[in-house]
């Protein structure tokens, strides 16, 4: 998987976007947890909502392994974040 950003002055911020390099061979959760991340960092607050209610609906262990995989991500995420600083 690969997440591409770009800068977009113009339109007055960033955009990123994600590709599944090898369709089908990465997991759900990580894929919910991705397209999750890269909504949310677009600003795309409707498809952040419709990803978590689609996972809401999930059964539980679905549900587990997707919010899961979210907070890792996001902690991933936040470590980077703080050694660059």
């Amino acid at each position: 998987m690969k997440i591409y950003g770009a800068s977009f002055n113009e339109l007055g911020g960033d955009m990123f976007a994600l590709q599944e390099l090898a369709p089908g061979e990465t997991d759900p959760a990580e894929m919910f947890s991705m397209r999750f991340l890269i909504a949310y960092a677009n600003g795309d607050q409707p498809t952040c909502m419709a990803l978590y209610s689609a996972a809401t609906k999930a059964s539980d262990e679905d549900f587990v392994s997707s919010v899961s995989s979210l907070l890792i991500n996001v902690a991933g995420l936040s470590r980077l974040a703080l050694d660059r600083t």
